[in-house]
């Protein structure tokens, strides 16, 4: 027996972590299957904070993974056999996590394991649902599409969230140089002026009085303003650590203007297609759906989801299920009801991904170039306001002076 650490979902979507011990990477997800723990992640060695993990070097990162599935499913495709597939791509790479990766898979399979088994074994981060696809491959002899299938889906997976980063970019640099000018005026510039304009006395007109009482006031605390997102962020955190503050948060998240809706089809997006990706692949319903669960980020989606779990065993149309919630939007539970009817439910469901990841990207499209003048007419008018403020005690001075 060994002692192996574990993060997974419990039955009623909460995360947990802890230690189990077990003879293998098999007997430890039996046991906690028992419990009702589903596994996200294992490891022999204790798993570090999320928080950190762009820190943990022997982790693959998503882009990585992406093209390590991508290139093992070329070289299947050609007939290759796997151990050799995963010989060339150790040869090939040039990173190092890569290559002991690929050496360490081959080991795996020459002693006498299954391509799923390894996997499942000795690279916990690809995650169950790359280890039941794999094991469906095999078993149904179509390796080949099964790596293909998590190829696509690791690909368009890896297209949302690198599309909506990549949108988010010039808004955000537009903000900060926004906010970087306006602590420059507030704490270098007006203070010159401030010491010009003493002798002025109570002939400062009040706009520039109040806005060098705002200088005053940012160069003395500026260092606490600078800690608020800080505190906040830390705060959020704290407090969504307990599973019932973090529903509410995401209650109150999914309540938003505009933002609620893109979050919500975004979790959507995500959870059809995985499911649809998992069915075509041949893993049946109910382990789709547990591994669905696994994956939503929403505790609202992962409730749901865990219900409908629950009820499909007893024999409930998935889709009545889904009607029943009001997470659902009426688009979903109509096309997944026209799957079940046809009996094509993954094939349904990937293409509702598809509609929903359009319009994810026409939404965000919309929303940013929305944003884009209202951030620069508002840094404008603000900038503008402390520029006429401090003209308004120029052009006292040359009164006085005349």
């Amino acid at each position: 027996m060994q002692k192996f650490f574990f993060e997974g979902v419990d039955a009623r979507g909460r995360k947990v972590r802890g230690t189990e011990e077990a003879s293998d990477r098999e007997s430890l997800l039996v046991s906690l299957s028992a419990k009702g723990v589903h596994v996200l992640r294992w490891s022999e060695r204790p798993l570090g904070w999320d928080g950190l993990s762009f820190l943990r070097k022997n982790r693959l990162s998503a882009r990585q993974r992406l093209e390590f599935i991508s290139e093992l499913a070329h070289l299947v495709r050609s007939g290759v056999p796997i151990d050799r597939c995963l010989q060339i791509l150790a040869d090939a790479t040039t990173a190092e996590r890569v290559r002991q990766l690929a050496l360490t898979l081959r080991e795996g399979i020459r002693g006498g394991q299954s391509f799923s088994q390894a996997v499942a074994q000795k690279a916990p981060e690809f995650g169950e649902l790359t280890v039941s696809m794999i094991r469906v491959g095999e078993a149904g002899g179509v390796l080949d599409e099964a790596l293909e299938k998590l190829a696509g889906f690791l690909a368009r997976t890896e297209e949302i969230k690198r599309f909506i980063i990549s949108s988010s970019i010039y808004p955000v640099v537009l903000l900060l140089v926004g906010i970087a000018s306006v602590s420059a005026i507030l704490g270098f510039v007006i203070p010159k002026f401030a010491a010009i304009l003493e002798d002025l006395g109570p002939n400062i007109p009040a706009a520039t009085r109040a806005l060098i009482a705002l200088s005053g006031v940012f160069r003395t605390f500026w260092w606490l303003l600078a800690l608020v997102p800080v505190c906040l962020a830390l705060g959020i955190t704290a407090y969504a650590k307990k599973h019932e503050n973090r529903r509410r948060l995401h209650a109150v998240l999914l309540k938003l203007p505009f933002l609620g809706r893109l979050v919500l089809e975004v979790e959507l997006a995500r959870m059809t297609r995985t499911l649809g990706t998992l069915l075509e692949s041949g893993v049946p319903l109910l382990k789709s759906l547990s591994i669905a669960q696994a994956v939503a980020r929403n505790v609202l989606l992962k409730e749901a989801l865990q219900e409908i779990h629950e009820k499909v065993q007893q024999g409930v149309a998935m889709s009545t299920l889904m009607r029943a919630s009001p997470i659902f939007p009426p688009k979903v539970v109509h096309m997944t009801s026209i799957g079940e009817e046809t009996g094509d439910l993954g094939r349904v469901l990937g293409s509702v991904a598809d509609s929903l990841e359009k319009e994810i990207q026409n939404k965000t499209k919309a929303a940013l170039a929305l944003l884009e003048p209202v951030v620069i007419v508002f840094m404008g008018i603000l900038i503008g306001g402390m520029v006429i403020s401090m003209l308004l005690a120029i052009f006292g001075i040359h009164e006085i002076s005349f």
